[in-house]
């Protein structure tokens, strides 16, 4: 039986931040780059722009969450942003809709009843 040494498996917090926020550039845009693509299709020489655009997202959610890395509260952080980027996708993938400044506001006005119409079992899944 082969024993893990707890060393070798210590990743910093600045590598941790660029995975999740590439996973979160990648996965969590769907409907993003479904867009995008659409526009501009997947070619050699869209390639460059499409790779920018990749490094641009990632970067900016790397650079928020260095802002906001706090190691008391960075576990229940992470947990929560990762729960609520896959409710915002979720939401843009099958309403269609974009998150904004409206969105919210609309949100805010939602009663109960209505909130209970949009829950699924596909959300909770």
């Amino acid at each position: 039986m082969c024993m893990l040494n707890k060393e070798k498996l210590k990743i910093s917090a600045i590598a941790i931040n660029g995975l999740l926020s590439l996973f979160i550039a990648i996965f969590f845009n769907f409907t993003f780059w479904r867009k995008v693509t659409e526009v501009y299709p997947i070619t050699l020489n869209s390639f460059p722009f499409l790779l920018s655009l990749l490094l641009l997202l990632t970067g900016i959610s790397f650079l928020f969450l260095q802002w906001l890395r706090i190691e008391a509260l960075y576990k229940v952080f992470v947990g929560v942003l990762l729960l609520l980027s896959a409710l915002a996708a979720y939401t843009m993938d099958s309403f269609g809709v974009a998150i904004s400044t409206q969105l919210f506001s609309s949100i805010t006005q939602t009663t109960l009843r209505e909130a209970m119409d949009l829950f699924s079992v596909k959300l909770i899944l």
